[in-house]
Formats: C-alpha cells, structure tokens, sequence
C-alpha cells in the first residue's frame, strides 16, 4: 500500500517512520543508499544546462537528497509516496521503486536504468530525456505520462499501462510490451526495432499489428 505522506527535501524523520513503519532511526537516515555514512543532505546542486553544478558551479549531486539532483543509487523508496517532487537530474540507478506513487513527478533527465519499479505509479509523470534502459515497469500506470526522447531499450513494460502516454522519439528497441495497454498513445518517430508484442498488447490507432511489424516489433506469445 502507498503511504499516505509525501516525502520531500524537508521531511521529517517521523514522516519517514510512518510511510516505512518499523524501520529504525538509523535505517532511515541511511536507506536512500546502503552503506552511507551520511544523513540526507541538500548541497545546493541544481540542474542547470544539463548538468547537476552547485553555485560556485561545481559538478556533483546532494547525497541521499529526495529532490532535485539527488543521489539516490539503490535506494529502497518503495511504496514511498512521492508524487510531484522534483527529482530533475537526479540518479536513481538500481533503486527499488516498488509500488512507489510518483504520480505528477519531474523525472526529467534522471538516470533510471535497472529500477524495479513493478506496479508503480507514474501517472502524468515528465520523463523526457530519462534513462530507462533495463528497468522493469511491469504493471506501472503510466498513464498520460511524457516520455519524449526517453531511452527505454529493453524495459520491461509487460501490463504497463501506456495509455496518451507521449512516446515522441522514444527509445524502445527490445522493450517488452506484451499486455501493454498503449492506446492512445502518441508514437511520432518512436523506435520499435525488437520491441515485443502479444495479442493482448493494445495498440493506438496509428499503430496496428500491420505497422508494429514494418516498425520491427515481434509477436511473441
């Protein structure tokens, strides 16, 4: 079950205790990323021109940070609710998305690559230019959400809901979208090289069975 509590760059620890009940305190200063020595901490980096820097315009992300340029390498945010934080160039490699409620995040340019994030909410999420490659999305709601110039080669996206999701330029060469829900979706110049499909996969009208295959899309079972 989702938390009921957001949790943000300037939640308390009690707000943490309540959304992962049972944890201790020192597990919850140091489970954004296993083996840190560090609380959370906001080292004033901000994106900027595509690029995580601090105002003097050094290079680097803020430890354990939820937000904006976060280093959260193998984090455990699952069934965390974060919906609507700005997580803009973020690294989120690894972490365990589980059923995490990210309905309305800014995931925009945030390193994803291999996150279990089976079941979790991306509704409306804005995820253009993110890295997604290997991540298991199976199940995940993201309904609505903008993927423009994503790189998603080889996601799992079996039972994903996909639907008006913005796909423009998007990265899909060996995803798996068996079961997937994409109708409505927007595919403009959307690479489908490998991708694969069952008869349960749900196309958008400017995509059927016959273009899924001249795009390069395989039918599998």
């Amino acid at each position: 079950m989702i938390g009921k509590h957001p949790v943000g760059p300037h939640a308390t620890e009690s707000v943490l205790r309540k959304l992962r009940p049972g944890l201790a305190l020192i597990a919850l200063m140091l489970a954004a990323v296993p083996g840190a020595a560090q609380e959370r901490k906001d080292l004033g980096f901000r994106f900027k021109d595509g690029q995580c820097v601090n105002p003097q315009g050094k290079k680097g992300l803020n430890p354990n940070f939820i937000g904006e340029c976060g280093e959260l390498r193998s984090a455990d945010l699952r069934e965390y609710d974060l919906h609507e934080i700005d997580f803009t160039g973020s690294d989120l490699r690894n972490a365990q998305l589980f059923q995490t409620n990210l309905a309305g995040a800014v995931l925009t340019s945030v390193l994803l690559r291999n996150v279990k994030a089976q079941f979790a909410v991306l509704r409306g999420a804005q995820l253009q230019e993110a890295q997604l490659e290997r991540a298991n999305l199976s199940a995940a709601n993201l309904q609505g959400a903008d993927l423009t110039e994503a790189r998603m080669r080889r996601v799992i996206l079996n039972g994903a809901n996909l639907r008006q999701a913005n796909l423009t330029r998007t990265d899909l060469r060996g995803a798996d979208l068996r079961s997937a829900d994409m109708r409505e979706a927007i595919i403009r110049s959307t690479n489908l090289q490998g991708a694969v499909y069952n008869q349960l996969t749900l196309f958008p009208v400017a995509l059927d069975a016959g273009r899924a295959q001249r795009e390069g899309m395989v039918f599998r079972p």
